[in-house]
């Protein structure tokens, strides 16, 4: 599956959050009301605020990008933008160009990564579907603390708290809950995780150029069945 080439989009602001969890269980007569939370866990949401078109290549690529989205009724991986709070050695590292990995599309790439990577990290463990906890070993890279978003695969998720600690091996309390089972040795993605995601409806990538020469454009992206 293609990969939203957020580096070269480079938003400007950037928006990861999880999106419609609870729903109302009913007001009480005294004013007060129960909220029920989905066993799913709702949905991870992405929103990218000004992506420039200022350049010839740029506007080629969000026309190209924007055609392929379908308004939605195609899905990508979109890259969550997230390194930030990753449990990283804080040592430089840029986004690495997608025509850097072998048999890479510049425009819709396959792969995209750092070009230094101080993050390796798998499960241990099996973990069925819609699980809330996962044992995490941190391979290289500094201890997980609480608040991390990674992936596995095409999900997105992140760490609600850490449980226990044995040596190298986290118990995490997650949020969403895994989408899919997961078995022993999967690999964790904290650098540059990403969530298989469609473009929100009525959503577009095509930027108000003013003069024809500059302009940006916000997004919106849905996670996906």
């Amino acid at each position: 599956m293609y990969v939203l080439p957020t580096h070269l989009l480079n938003p400007d602001d950037v928006t990861v959050r999880v999106d419609r969890r609870t729903v109302s269980g009913g007001v009480a007569l005294s004013g007060s009301e129960d909220a029920i939370e989905t066993d799913g866990g709702g949905r991870v949401v992405v929103t990218y605020g000004n992506m420039a078109g200022d350049t010839p290549a740029l506007e080629r690529l969000l026309n190209a990008w924007d055609s392929y989205l379908a308004g939605g009724a195609v899905a990508c991986l979109v890259p969550l933008v997230t390194l930030r709070t990753a449990p990283r050695l804080w040592i430089g590292g840029k986004p690495k160009p997608a025509p850097d990995f072998a048999g890479n599309d510049p425009i819709f790439p396959t792969a995209v990564g750092y070009r230094v990577r101080t993050i390796e990290a798998e499960t241990v463990g099996d973990a069925a579907l819609r699980a809330t906890t996962l044992t995490i070993r941190m391979v290289r890279g500094s201890p997980v603390l609480g608040g991390e978003w990674f992936s596995i695969g095409e999900r997105a998720h992140r760490v609600e708290r850490v449980l226990s600690r044995d040596g190298l091996d986290y118990e995490c309390r997650i949020n969403p809950p895994l989408r899919v089972a997961v078995t022993d040795g999967a690999a964790v993605e904290f650098e540059w995780p990403v969530v298989k995601a469609t473009l929100a409806i009525g959503g577009s990538l095509i930027p108000t150029l003013t003069y024809g020469l500059y302009g940006d454009v916000g997004a919106t992206f849905v996670e996906a069945p």
